[in-house]
């Protein structure tokens, strides 16, 4: 995160990944993303050896239900995109 802050240079909200390889199911990283993302219209999502963290990628597939990829940037071993949310309807 500290090169993204470095290269970004604008103030903003951070959040850890949600750590899933533990037995996180599907309806916990959704309420968890859910309470993260709360107040957010747009989300970035940097990823490093996601298969370390998150190996079913069940973080970028909340993010891909509920927003749409509006930008994405490949560095070594390192991926960057940006998610514009889409608002829940009651």
């Amino acid at each position: 995160h500290r090169n993204f802050e470095y290269y970004y240079g604008q103030p903003y909200d951070r959040a850890d990944g949600l750590y899933t390889n533990d037995g996180l199911t599907a309806d916990a990283v959704a309420e968890r993303m859910t309470a993260l993302t709360a107040g957010h219209t747009t989300v970035w999502l940097l990823e490093s050896e996601p298969e370390m963290w998150d190996e079913d990628g069940l973080v970028r597939a909340w993010l891909e239900a509920h927003g749409r990829a509006s930008e994405h940037t490949d560095f070594v071993q390192i991926g960057l995109t940006r998610y514009e949310l889409v608002a829940a309807t009651p």
